[in-house]
């Protein structure tokens, strides 16, 4: 007896489950098709660093549909000029109800979605277009969906006490990425623990020196953390040195608090002077840029003070060995020195704040850092140019003790 063609022919019930329907003339059989993953996953990225909550929807989504997806498989949903909020939430919901074209998995993506502050409350009984959406989306994802569905929903200002936030808590995963505050105590960590997990990604070796150079040369400007990397491992591979590094990464390297440790360290007036210029060159407000600056060089005389006293107390006289004999210090020995920040900064950058330290005295350092609590205060209270009173701060800074010791002298 001949064997008879078999047709196999897809198709889905109500619940989502997917079945083969196997017809001959002779025979008819309905198999269950399993998905290949377990269940579906939903995710929600949000969060205010846009660039972040961007990397990490592109790796979720290389993670479940490869770098080239079967376009059957993938609806991406973007705002345009051509959709508004709303009709893209309804595509969204759309696609979501409809089946893949070729039966298995099925990934729904919502990208860089900008709308999602206009979800409403709870108790709102007439919301908006785009709120009434992004409700019905909520009740949808907490109804559960289909097993062999992945949902990806990306976009900055979701609130996390309203309805969209609880269902994807309760059925999926939320991750959260928020900007590191530059007036954070930390924020120079979190902005290196970043550059560390992307450049992990890309089989990148930096060392800590470089991270503390790029971080510095970044700000909280998360956007520019891939970008940097990517140029720097064009340019250098897997394994660039620290010159590769400040040669390709520039910038706002004027701004950085290498540049400004360097120039204020040396003493040198006409250095603090282009390194100022240069900043407030690079920056859309002026003013605003003075008052962070009067708190990052507030911060490196600080650290001066703090290296100063504790290589006066250690009887440490050269810089170059601080490090070792930091490192070295046991716990009970750097208990004796409650909030002193030798302890938290790599050698590498000790070793260059004590060499800046050496170049003033202790009680040059406690002038300067009460002369920068002023500043600090006037920039929010003086009606002067905020400039004007910089640079002439810096020259005060620079010269202002020397000046007074050549009088003394001249005087005697």
């Amino acid at each position: 007896m001949p064997v008879q063609p078999v047709r196999l022919r897809l198709i889905r019930d109500v619940s989502g489950k997917r079945f083969a329907a196997a017809t001959s003339h002779a025979t008819f059989a309905l198999l269950t098709i399993h998905p290949e993953s377990n269940m579906g996953q939903i995710f929600l990225i949000t969060g205010d660093d846009d660039a972040s909550v961007a990397e990490e929807t592109r790796k979720i989504l290389t993670q479940l549909v490869g770098p080239e997806p079967d376009e059957f498989s993938i609806d991406l949903f973007k705002e345009g000029d051509d959709k508004s909020a709303a009709q893209v939430l309804e595509e969204l919901i759309a696609s979501v109800n409809t089946p893949s074209f070729l039966g298995g998995d099925k990934t729904v993506c919502l990208q860089n979605f900008s709308a999602f502050g206009e979800e409403a409350a709870a108790k709102d009984k007439d919301p908006k277009p785009v709120a009434k959406a992004l409700r019905q989306l909520a009740e949808m994802i907490k109804a559960t969906l289909p097993p062999d569905l992945n949902l990806i929903l990306s976009g900055i200002g979701i609130d996390s006490r309203k309805g969209l936030n609880r269902a994807c808590t309760e059925a999926g995963k939320v991750l959260v990425f928020n900007k590191p505050e530059m007036g954070k105590r930390n924020w120079e960590r979190e902005v290196q623990d970043l550059i560390r997990q992307r450049a992990a990604e890309r089989h990148m070796r930096l060392t800590q020196p470089m991270l503390m150079y790029l971080t510095e040369i970044i700000g909280t400007n998360t956007g520019r953390v891939v970008p940097e990397l990517e140029k720097l491992l064009c340019y250098a591979g897997e394994e660039p040195t620290m010159a590769e590094l400040r040669e390709i990464c520039v910038g706002t390297r004027e701004a950085s608090q290498f540049a400004l440790s360097d120039a204020f360290g040396s003493r040198n007036l006409n250095e603090v002077l282009t390194v100022i210029d240069q900043t407030l060159a690079h920056s859309r407000n002026a003013d605003n840029e003075c008052i962070g600056l009067t708190r990052r060089i507030s911060a490196i005389f600080r650290r001066m003070l703090h290296v100063k006293a504790l290589m006066s107390y250690e009887r440490i006289a050269n810089p170059r060995t601080l490090g070792d004999r930091v490192q070295a210090m046991s716990d009970a020995d750097k208990a004796k020195y409650p909030g002193n920040e030798c302890f938290g900064m790599h050698p590498f950058y000790l070793q260059n704040i004590a060499k800046g330290a050496s170049n003033y005295s202790p009680h040059e350092l406690l002038d300067i850092l009460s002369w920068l609590a002023q500043f600090d205060r006037l920039n929010v209270s003086s009606s002067m140019p905020r400039r004007l009173m910089f640079e002439t701060l810096a020259v005060r800074i620079i010269t202002g003790h020397r000046t007074s010791a050549r009088q003394s002298a001249a005087a005697h």
